[in-house]
């Protein structure tokens, strides 16, 4: 069988759960005897401006490159990732190829991908001044070519108009697979169907992990995003009141120009990051908004370390409260900081919740796991997949 993958995710440099997750399955499916293509269509000065102006979320430029590749490969089955519009899984229903949507980030729901606001919060769902607004205000770098932060309301208005039509093009997927149960209903609401859930997994074995031994104690908040909506600012807050009670305790945070509290450090690159995480004692993760996954609380729990974090989005999925760590309501920065400073009193029972949170991230959040799991899906779309080689 042959497998095409495909999406802006798989291009070089890009960075995150998703790309991250991606690659994890290209290798997975060519380990279990799939001929795998990658086709990473990039979008040059022609396509780009094609998808400034042109207001189908499926532009003719990008879907005549896509109907090109499709007609070279001949694949059974494409995976498609993020890329900017669905001009992939239009160019798949023209060529009559499978096309299976893995979708990570809330794109197909928000114009922005985030379904929230800098300022105000969760966002109910997109609206035109809204969205108009919040692409003239801020849009997270990796959701635009180019690493733009901003869209001037000309433009903002044809990325509004494409999102409209996102969903009858989208809705002719074989399957849509999301990372979560609350992705899955998040997507149910607004009328996709055939979606199924799957938990993404990390590479348990290349991450070396021990029990919290003694020593200093570390907090760390991992996510490297200075946006209100990963929580930043809450963590601070819960830093700048516990700092006087908590002496000896250090307060990293990754990503940030430092202040009294909290040293300055600079981004880390994802092996540094968990090096980082295994040196901690706890990790904080005061996410705002519906986190569709969280690979960075399964990598935390991975390094054998607990997590304290909102309820939001996945994580209750992730993080099981009491047993793994700790959840308080979204938002509540008294809550958050009752349970990190309940942790730093009682070494025994964070050490314990690491052990536990390790033992859940081999259980439940492994690379054979996700795999196989997304292997199901395409049994369900393409019928048996052939034997690995040695299998009667």
């Amino acid at each position: 069988m042959r497998v095409l993958f495909g999406g802006a995710v798989l291009q070089p440099g890009w960075t995150g759960g998703e790309p991250l997750a991606a690659r994890i399955l290209v290798e997975g499916f060519k380990q279990r005897g799939l001929e795998v293509q990658v086709c990473s269509q990039s979008r040059n000065g022609l396509a780009l401006a094609s998808l400034a102006i042109f207001p189908h979320d499926a532009d003719p430029i990008a879907v005549g490159g896509y109907r090109s590749a499709l007609q070279r490969v001949r694949p059974d089955v494409v995976l498609g990732f993020y890329d900017y519009d669905t001009s992939l899984c239009e160019a798949c229903r023209l060529e009559h190829v499978p096309f299976i949507s893995c979708v990570q980030i809330h794109w197909p729901a928000c114009p922005v991908g985030t379904l929230y606001i800098d300022g105000q919060g969760i966002c109910s769902g997109p609206g035109f001044g809204k969205c108009l607004s919040h692409f003239d205000h801020g849009v997270p770098p990796s959701r635009l070519p180019g690493a733009r932060s901003q869209l001037p309301p000309p433009v903002g208005a044809v990325v509004y108009a494409k999102f409209r039509s996102r969903r009858g093009i989208l809705g002719s997927a074989a399957r849509l697979i999301v990372p979560s149960l609350q992705m899955k209903r998040a997507m149910e609401r607004i009328g996709y169907e055939r979606v199924i859930a799957v938990p993404s997994g990390i590479p348990l074995a290349d991450i070396n992990w021990r029990p919290w031994a003694g020593g200093r104690k570390t907090v760390l908040y991992p996510s490297g995003s200075a946006t209100e909506r990963k929580g930043l600012e809450d963590f601070r807050i819960v830093a700048h009141s516990l700092a006087q009670e908590a002496a000896g305790v250090r307060f990293i945070a990754p990503n940030f120009p430092g202040d009294d509290v909290i040293p300055s450090m600079p981004y880390l690159p994802r092996q540094e990051l968990l090096t980082l995480m295994r040196e901690s004692y706890l990790v904080v993760l005061p996410i705002r908004w519906d986190e569709p996954f969280g690979l960075v609380a399964v990598e935390a729990m991975a390094c054998g370390r607990p997590v304290v974090a909102y309820a939001s989005g996945a994580l209750p999925e992730i993080v099981l409260d009491g047993e793994t760590g700790l959840l308080v309501p979204r938002g509540d920065t008294r809550a958050l900081r009752a349970a990190v400073k309940s942790l730093l009193s009682d070494e025994s029972r964070c050490a314990a919740m690491g052990v536990a949170a390790r033992r859940r991230a081999e259980t439940h959040f492994g690379v054979d796991r996700m795999t196989e799991g997304y292997l199901s899906v395409v049994r369900e779309v393409c019928g048996p997949l052939p034997l690995r080689s040695g299998e009667n």
